[in-house]
């Protein structure tokens, strides 16, 4: 096996980033109706920060493939 391409190790970690945010929402949309507003708004400012960060590699090129 030869050496892994540069930018595939950008695009691997925001995999895995988006991925946990998957592995953290699908419980807690099971569990929505009964974990109350305060849940909810906690829930809303994890995927707001895991946006600005999805927001940040962009601006930086990181998800160009280059």
């Amino acid at each position: 096996m030869g050496p892994v391409p540069g930018g595939l190790l950008p695009v691997a970690l925001i995999f895995i980033v988006f991925d946990a945010l998957a592995v953290f929402l699908f419980p807690w949309a099971l569990t929505l109706r009964s974990v109350g507003l305060w849940a909810v708004g906690t829930m809303g400012l994890f995927v707001a920060i895991l946006s600005l960060g999805w927001l940040y590699a962009y601006k930086e090129g990181i998800l160009a493939w280059k």
